[in-house]
């Protein structure tokens, strides 16, 4: 696939980034490393389409995905999470519904649970009401929490959305790169919404397409225990997202 190009941010997850590149058709993709404990140089061997690339300290992941972007030159950038497992023609699919509509700068695919059971993926923009309550409710979902995770919409169809999680998304590498790719003070979290709130305000659309499929294998790090370092730059970007919102 010469119009793809894979970004896959690898830190400290060497099993789950062998897997993913095991589900990657053929194609160009970048390995970007963010000085990692545990060493993947072994494995450039064995993925030769795969570049890798390897960072002397943790820049985060949306400065790691533009690196990247700024090397890349297909028409098409796909960034995806090591805990990503692409099924039979789900990129196939995203391409030809991105081919079919020049207006979707940004396009998610349907994922699903290792136990095949449905992930949220698509959403709507967060507010502060709903920061809130998923931090400190997150099992409960009152009905202004099912709106923001677009609980109750059809998953079964394509539909334009606010926002799709950036642990799989295909982008037009050019609009992204018009755009200044991700915000690089993001250092993790919300780099996502940022980057699809920006591609919206250009006037493009982001869209969820359900007909393309991979399996998330999630792990929500950032609710582990009431304060630790990933819940700070949390807290942190999306309350730089709220302030963009409101004042820009």
């Amino acid at each position: 696939m010469q119009d793809v190009t894979v970004s896959i941010v690898n830190y400290n997850t060497r099993d789950d980034l062998i897997a993913c590149l095991e589900t990657i058709p053929a194609c160009e993709a970048f390995v970007i490393d963010n000085a990692s404990s545990e060493s993947i140089r072994d494995l450039e061997d064995k993925y030769k389409t795969a570049h890798f690339i390897y960072n002397e300290k943790n820049v985060g992941f949306g400065a790691a995905n533009n690196i990247a972007l700024k090397r890349a030159n297909s028409k098409y950038i796909l960034i995806c999470n090591p805990d990503i497992r692409f099924k039979n023609g789900t990129i196939e699919t995203l391409v030809d519904y991105m081919d079919a509509h020049p207006d979707t700068a940004i396009a998610g695919p349907k994922l699903v649970n290792t136990d095949g059971t449905l992930q949220y993926s698509c959403r709507r923009f967060p507010t502060v009401a709903t920061f809130f309550a998923r931090g400190l409710f997150p099992g409960k979902q009152p009905k202004f929490m099912r709106d923001y995770l677009m609980a109750d919409a059809d998953h079964s169809k394509p539909m334009n959305v606010d926002w799709v999680l950036g642990s799989c998304m295909l982008a037009r590498r050019d609009e992204l790169a018009k755009l200044g790719g991700f915000d690089e003070s993001h250092f993790m979290y919300y780099e996502d919404i940022d980057l699809c709130y920006r591609v919206k305000k250009a006037g493009l659309k982001v869209a969820y397409v359900p007909q393309a499929e991979a399996v998330h294998a999630y792990k929500r790090e950032s609710a582990q225990g009431l304060f630790n370092k990933l819940k700070l730059h949390h807290t942190i970007n999306a309350m730089r997202f709220f302030a963009r919102r409101m004042f820009k």
